[in-house]
């Protein structure tokens, strides 16, 4: 909540905003979500599975496989 707050009260736009896993095998666990069209990139084989090891990273095949084009509309639809 204290990245939201910073970001209403002192324009400190975040990059990542961590989410918490509601079901299944990682249940209770805290990831990260990054900022679109940013993803995240697993960067470590460490045996933790800790925010730290992971980064948000422009990737272009993932940009395009949410990014469709539909006649009907003047912009993209994601």
């Amino acid at each position: 909540m204290n990245i939201m707050i910073d970001w209403v009260e002192n324009g400190v736009k975040p990059n990542r905003l961590n989410a918490t896993v509601e079901s299944g095998a990682y249940e209770g666990e805290t990831q990260w979500l990054c900022q679109w069209p940013l993803r995240m990139l697993w960067n470590s084989n460490s045996s933790s599975s800790n925010s730290s090891s992971f980064d948000c990273v422009y990737d272009q095949a993932s940009v395009d496989s949410w990014t469709y084009d539909f006649n009907a509309f003047r912009v993209p639809v994601y």
